[in-house]
């Protein structure tokens, strides 16, 4: 099918037998030089609501959803989102759905709906296109669940390896892993954690979450021991807990920027499995086994919930990777007093 513009604004449209390429798309969605000046992008200004630790996954997300529905043309700074009708959030969703899973769709419809509101209330959208534009439908389906949860004696043996490295790459994969397991923070929470968010006297951690949400966590003896190896290293002034540190022998510590990429950490995690001899895994996947092993211990799940920052239970019960023996265990917790 092929759209086209009607007379009206662009989301009033007829629909012709055609389908509209990417380019066509594109030029009608660029943003014009000097258009709209950053304090009135309604992307720039609905990102900037958000806590740290989530913008960059949602501006990562609205980029991919500009880029699949121009084919790569425009991204979140370029395309036009005052102008954006229905026909074109409809088709940046379908594809972050062809894309994705249903969890990182729905991520995505909620996105783009939260930049069509800033539209209007910026006066840059009347009411009525961005009612139309904003009426996507919900994403429905459940993917597999992804990830793993590592055993104990895994998390040990890389810990471990990161001890027994003197390098300042050592202290601070040691630390940034033991943190991860111990108080199972998502990644973007561990790259903006500061120093002054540890409280050693204490043995706490102050987190900022998802939707500016601040909660207080608790680091076990073993990940306070990590912590403070590093702190030897790093030092205790305030700023950014985690630095980059140069390739080389000397490992020098990179402290004019803070290391703020979810891929670095991934890259430390292939690393220390790699020379661990321990399947790969990711920062989640610790998050996943934190939770799982809180479970296995018996914890309270609306208390793993509280600390693990989950708005709703139904949420922690998703990471729960206990498997049949554990149900079977539980099941066996009832005694049926017949035959003796």
């Amino acid at each position: 099918m092929r759209y086209t513009k009607t007379g009206g604004p662009l989301n009033q449209i007829a629909i012709t037998d055609k389908t509209k390429t990417a380019g066509e798309l594109a030029s009608e969605l660029e943003l014009l030089p000097g258009e709209l000046p950053a304090e009135r992008n309604p992307a720039a200004v609905y990102l900037s609501t958000k806590a740290p630790a989530g913008r960059s996954a949602l501006e990562r997300l609205l980029n991919q959803a500009a880029e699949l529905a121009t084919n790569g043309k425009l991204n979140i700074t370029s395309i036009a989102w005052h102008r954006i009708g229905y026909q074109h959030t409809s088709m940046m969703l379908n594809a972050i759905r062809e894309s994705y899973s249903p969890a990182t769709a729905r991520l995505a419809r909620a996105a783009i709906r939260g930049v069509l509101l800033e539209a209007w209330r910026l006066g840059l959208m009347p009411a009525e296109d961005y009612k139309r534009a904003a009426d996507l439908p919900t994403v429905r389906g459940k993917a597999a669940p992804a990830g793993r949860a590592l055993e104990l004696a895994e998390i040990q043996a890389v810990l471990e390896l990161c001890e027994n490295d003197k390098t300042p790459a050592g202290a601070r994969d040691g630390a940034i892993l033991a943190i991860a397991y111990g108080c199972g923070l998502r990644r973007s929470e561990l790259l903006w954690l500061n120093y002054e968010h540890y409280d050693r006297k204490a043995g706490t951690l102050v987190v900022h979450g998802k939707g500016k949400k601040i909660r207080t966590v608790y680091l076990p003896a073993g990940a306070i021991r990590a912590l403070e190896v590093w702190a030897k290293v790093r030092g205790t002034d305030p700023g950014p807990m985690f630095y980059p540190i140069r390739k080389g022998s000397r490992g020098e510590i990179i402290k004019t920027r803070r290391l703020n990429s979810s891929n670095s950490l991934l890259k430390i995690c292939k690393k220390r499995a790699r020379a661990a001899k321990v399947s790969p895994f990711s920062i989640h996947d610790l998050r996943r086994s934190h939770i799982t092993h809180l479970f296995d211990q018996g914890a309270d799940m609306s208390q793993i919930a509280d600390l693990v920052g989950h708005a709703h239970v139904n949420t922690t019960r998703i990471y729960d990777r206990r498997g049949e023996e554990s149900k079977r265990k539980t099941a066996n917790l009832i005694h049926v007093p017949y035959g003796g």
